[in-house]
């Protein structure tokens, strides 16, 4: 009866902390183009060149990801370069997540919505929504994708359910438009 008693409590434990670990899940309400064109101070086409993870101040981790502008589609002139920060990453044996947070690979091409800190450096906006990856099709043509934007990677479920929402393939230059005629 005792070991009956204990393994109760156990399993109780961890459906608590199961449950405790699911509310602090990240919920995102799905911005439209427009929405996310307005909310942001600058949009910029670019290809990722670098990051780097360091240790702030307190001991957080912040990584900054380095972009080679291709094309700014709004805001101020910001040059050839533009450093991205964003809260997290991976330095040595210590990894700091956080969940919803876009993710860089260095050499892909990215359009990113973006807003600037208080310091000026700049923050993708709305988490990865925020960030369009850029791919091409079969014939050519540059395409953008991110969360809820353009398709979902690989096909499957996810995108059968995200065709269903009317959520199809987006060309650069459609998202272009949108940004521009956000602009106006």
């Amino acid at each position: 009866m005792m070991v009956a008693k204990q393994l109760h409590r156990v399993v109780l434990f961890f459906a608590l902390l199961h449950g405790a670990a699911a509310g602090w899940a990240t919920q995102m309400v799905p911005l439209s183009i427009g929405e996310l064109a307005a909310g942001a101070q600058a949009v910029v086409r670019g290809t990722v060149v670098g990051k780097q993870v360091v240790k702030q101040d307190g001991g957080r981790l912040l990584t900054r990801v380095r972009l080679r502008l291709a094309e700014q589609l709004k805001g101020a002139a910001l040059g050839e370069e533009l450093t991205i920060v964003q809260s997290g990453g991976v330095l040595g044996e210590r990894r700091t997540v956080v969940v919803g947070a876009p993710n860089f690979v260095v050499g892909e091409e990215v359009v990113a919505f973006l807003v600037f800190n208080p310091r000026g450096e700049a923050v993708v906006l709305a988490l990865a929504q925020g960030k369009f990856d850029v791919f091409r099709d079969a014939a050519g043509v540059k395409h953008v994708r991110n969360l809820f934007h353009g398709g979902a990677k690989g096909g499957g479920s996810r995108q059968a359910l995200l065709n269903r929402l009317g959520n199809r393939r987006l060309s650069l230059a459609a998202l272009r438009s949108k940004v521009k005629a956000d602009v106006r």
